[in-house]
């Protein structure tokens, strides 16, 4: 259950970030209707259907999303209408939990500044599993989550239904033997510049001629039509058929099924499937005036007339879920007004019509190159990934102090920091970041601790004070996040619970990777603040304790 929440939530986000795109074209398209070409406008929708369609991008500074805010961290937007638990403590456990008997406390030696940690005893460890995954998201984030994936799979159904049923008329229509339309057929192919063959099949089981089949595709013309047909009204029809062979209009068509099936529960994308194919008709349209040349647009607009007339309302196209409202007399005179206006070269992009769907690509096919306030967790988590590489320590990202107080009276919010260090530890650096306005800021204080020197660093501990985190379970999805994007081995994480102090519990969240070397996070919030503690090297959870136990507001200190 809980992957099928995480995939809704994927789409939740895909959904309103397409959205924003469709929006987005819509508004262009108003704005030029007069200065765009039909292949122009359909162009702009295949942005929309191909931001539907892929489950992530990439992140860019010119992204649209930078404006609008809206991140990867959607889940988090989602949780605040369907709450997921995250309001409770997910790793605390009951006051009467049974202890185990503490352990002892090793000897500290004295720090830079001759401090020594108090010899408190702290309460040991009691660990306890991660939160159950049932208690991850709210019921009614699943019931949604559910009807999303029983309407997507009713409607894939349907439609690989609908297929099956046009490939089993296949089997009873029988090849176009008439020589006229068959050399009809051929001066088409010969105007397109195709030489792979076609088939024309006919028969009575439609009324309506169309273009079936991705892999092999086909033709049906209605055998009523041979007669009644002249051979200019059959070059129109051809024409009109081939120009969507040529376009890859059945792929995009398939495709823009599939993504329908998938976005079902946003009624925009229903609007935006149904102008894309009003849009699909009027560039086919454009392309086989193209092809046959300026001379035959009234000819082949009074053909359009009559098949809109006749045939457009039973017209029986694959992909019928939105392949429909040709019949609509709004669309009917956009198709006569476009014709009747037609100049040869119209078809083809301009160099200005490129690099404006170039420049659209770039905006809106990626994603924010910046995180937000949300995502502070996120930047903290990547930082202490790259605290160790090959031994050494690299110096982290930031505005950096070489000493305590510089970095406390930076941060310009109050929280403790510890009063003393584990034997062998010295302080590094302390780093202190800021972002995001006065209504919802964020500041993060890093102080960073290594056992050893700068060429040879055996352990690190960074220690994090941060002024509107995100909470504790949405910090563990960011490491969980940044370990797997960063991951270069096979690797296990796993989270658990440390009582610090009576009544203080912290999050502990252990990552493995292959080779057995660990990194760990202890994370709590006390009085407004969160906390975090990164561990690589030997420091045991007791000397996270007695850490923790020593920590003091900076003036008593």
């Amino acid at each position: 259950m809980d992957i099928l929440c995480g995939i809704f939530l994927w789409f939740c986000y895909s959904t309103l970030a397409a959205s924003a795109v469709a929006l987005l074209v819509m508004a262009i398209q108003a704005l030029f209707r007069r200065h765009m070409s039909a292949r122009m406008r359909h162009a702009l929708w295949l942005i929309v259907l191909i931001r539907l369609l892929l489950p992530d991008f990439p992140n860019s500074p010119l992204s649209l999303f930078n404006m609008l805010h809206l991140t990867s961290g959607m889940e988090k937007a989602i949780s605040a209408v369907f709450p997921s638990g995250a309001d409770k403590p997910p790793i605390a456990a009951p006051e009467n939990s049974q202890e185990k008997a503490p352990l002892s406390i090793p000897n500290y030696a004295s720090s830079q500044n001759n401090n020594l940690l108090p010899a408190t005893v702290a309460p040991q460890e009691v660990e306890k599993p991660a939160p159950p995954s049932t208690d991850r998201y709210s019921l009614a984030l699943k019931i949604v989550s559910v009807v999303w994936l029983a309407g997507t799979v009713a409607i894939l159904g349907y439609l690989l239904a609908y297929m099956w049923r046009i490939g089993g008329k296949r089997k009873t229509l029988q090849a176009v033997k008439d020589p006229r339309i068959l050399s009809v057929m051929k001066d088409c192919r010969k105007k397109f510049g195709l030489r792979k063959p076609i088939p024309l099949l006919t028969g009575n089981e439609m009324k309506s001629p169309y273009i079936s089949g991705v892999i092999r595709p086909w033709i049906y013309v209605p055998e009523a039509l041979g007669s009644r047909l002249s051979d200019a009204q059959l070059h129109h029809l051809l024409s009109h058929e081939l120009a969507h062979y040529k376009r890859k209009d059945i792929a995009w068509n398939m495709i823009g099924s599939f993504v329908l099936a998938v976005h079902w529960l946003n009624p925009l994308i229903w609007i935006c499937m149904k102008k894309m194919k009003a849009d699909r008709e009027l560039a086919c349209d454009a392309y086989a005036l193209e092809v046959l040349g300026e001379a035959e647009a009234i000819s082949y607009g009074m053909t359009i007339i009559e098949f809109l007339k006749f045939y457009s309302a039973s017209r029986n196209q694959p992909s019928l879920l939105y392949f429909n409202g040709s019949d609509d007399r709004h669309q009917m005179i956009r198709r006569i007004s476009m014709i009747k206006s037609f100049k040869k070269g119209t078809y083809k992009l301009s160099s200005i019509a490129v690099v404006c769907v170039a420049v659209m690509s770039v905006m809106t096919l990626t994603n924010a190159a910046e995180p937000g306030t949300a995502d502070a967790p996120k930047q903290y988590a990547e930082h202490s990934a790259a605290v160790v590489k090959d031994g050494k320590l690299v110096p982290s990202l930031g505005q950096t102090f070489n000493s305590l107080e510089e970095a406390v009276k930076a941060a310009n919010f109050t929280f403790k920091v510890p009063d003393g260090l584990p034997e062998g530890y010295s302080f590094e650096e302390a780093r202190h970041s800021r972002k995001g306005a006065e209504e919802s800021k964020w500041n993060e204080a890093r102080f960073r601790f290594v056992e050893g020197n700068k060429e040879a660093v055996s352990g690190t501990f960074d220690f994090l004070a941060v002024e509107g985190g995100a909470g504790l379970e949405a910090t563990y999805e960011m490491i969980e996040q940044s370990v797997l994007k960063n991951k270069t081995s096979e690797f296990s994480i796993g989270q658990g619970s440390l009582r610090m102090t009576k009544g203080l519990w912290a999050m502990k969240v252990t990552v493995k990777n292959s080779g057995q070397s660990e990194r760990r996070y202890y994370v709590w919030e006390e009085n407004g603040v969160q906390y975090q503690i990164e561990v690589t090297g030997n420091l045991s959870d007791q000397d996270i304790i007695t850490i923790v136990s020593s920590m003091k507001y900076p003036e008593k200190a």
